[in-house]
C-alpha cells in the first residue's frame, strides 16, 4: 500500500465534503482510515483473495496474483461499513469473516447487439475468448481433451479459440481455430454461433459467461462457470467437462435456438436482478 493515497485522500476531504466513499478490492481498504467518520465507507471486494493461494495449489496452480490470508482480509472489512460481493456465496464467505454488513451486486453490463457473420459451411461454431490466467487454461486444456475423445464431434463443429490464451496453444493444435488477440470482442462473438465457459474452479464471477450473454451468444457452460448467475438451463449447469462435450453429441440448430432464447432469458433476468440490487442500496 502505498501511503501517498491516504495523504492524497485526506487533502481532498479537506477541501470537498463527501457522503460516500467506495473502495475498489479489499488491498486498498487502508484508505478508508484516511476518511472522515461521518462518510459512508464501503468496500466492493470483487472477489475473495482470503487464502487464495491455498485454493490455487489445492487444483495444482501456482497463484500468480495478490492473496492474503482470511484474518488479514476481513481486518480490512472492519474497515468498511458495508461490503459488496459479486456473487452470493462470497456474500456468504464474508458474512463468515465480518459483523460488517454484506450486499450481493453483480457484474452489470449492457446487451450488445450484433449482426452474425456470413460464411460459408453449414457447422456450429463454438468458441472462447480469454486471458491466459492459470484457470482459464487448465480448463480449456481439459476441454480441447475431451473433443480429442469425441473425434466425430468436428463433423458437425468448429472449435475457435482467441484473446490472450491463444498463447498456450499451438497454431496447428488438433482442435481449435486460433484466432489470438482481437481489438473488437464483437468482431468474435460475430463469428460464432455458440459460446462455451468450461471453467474448473476459480473464484469471483465469471465475467466470460456473461460477456458471452451480453453479446446475444447462447452459452453451453458448467457449474463453476454460473456461480452467482442464476439458470436452470441444463447446457449451462454441466458438472463436469466431460458432460459439457457428451451434450455437444446431440446439440443441433434447432437446439441452438432454443439455447438463444433461455440464454437471452438468463441474461435480462440476472441485470434487472443486480440493478434492483443497486437502487436498493444506493438509489
Amino acid at each position: 500500500y502505498d501511503q501517498r493515497v491516504s495523504i492524497l485522500v485526506e487533502q481532498l476531504c479537506t477541501r470537498w465534503k463527501f457522503d460516500v466513499c467506495l473502495v475498489n478490492y479489499v488491498w486498498f481498504s487502508k484508505v478508508l482510515e484516511a476518511v472522515p467518520d461521518d462518510v459512508y465507507k464501503v468496500i466492493d471486494t470483487h472477489d475473495v483473495f482470503g487464502d487464495r493461494h491455498i485454493v490455487a495449489k489445492e487444483a495444482g496452480l501456482e497463484p500468480v496474483w495478490f492473496y492474503t490470508t482470511k484474518e488479514l482480509e476481513a481486518y480490512a472489512l472492519e474497515r468498511a461499513d458495508l461490503a459488496i460481493a459479486i456473487q452470493d456465496q462470497e456474500q456468504d464467505y464474508f458474512q463468515s469473516i465480518t459483523s460488517k454488513p454484506v450486499e450481493v451486486i453483480g457484474y452489470v453490463t449492457p446487451l450488445q447487439s450484433i449482426v452474425s457473420a456470413e460464411r460459408d459451411g453449414n457447422k456450429i461454431r463454438v468458441g472462447y475468448i480469454g486471458s491466459g490466467n492459470p484457470f482459464n487454461i487448465i480448463s480449456i486444456e481439459t476441454f480441447q481433451n475431451a473433443i480429442k475423445q469425441s473425434p466425430t464431434l468436428f463433423d458437425n463443429f468448429e472449435f475457435v479459440l482467441g484473446g490472450s490464451i491463444c498463447k498456450t496453444f499451438s497454431a496447428n493444435n488438433e482442435v481449435f481455430e486460433i484466432v489470438g488477440m482481437v481489438d473488437d470482442l464483437d468482431t468474435f462473438y460475430r463469428d460464432i454461433d455458440v459460446a462455451v465457459n468450461p471453467m474448473l474452479g476459480g473464484t469471483g464471477l465469471k465475467i466470460k459467461s456473461l460477456e458471452a450473454l451480453s453479446f446475444g451468444k447462447p452459452l453451453m457452460a458448467t457449474l463453476d462457470a454460473m456461480v452467482g448467475i442464476t439458470t436452470s438451463e441444463p447446457y449451462q449447469q454441466c458438472a463436469t467437462i466431460n458432460e459439457m462435450v457428451d451434450k455437444l453429441q446431440t446439440f443441433n440448430n434447432s437446439r441452438l435456438t432454443e439455447l438463444t432464447r433461455s440464454s437471452s432469458q438468463v441474461f435480462e433476468n440476472y441485470n434487472e436482478q443486480q440493478i434492483a440490487s443497486f437502487k436498493k442500496l444506493f438509489g
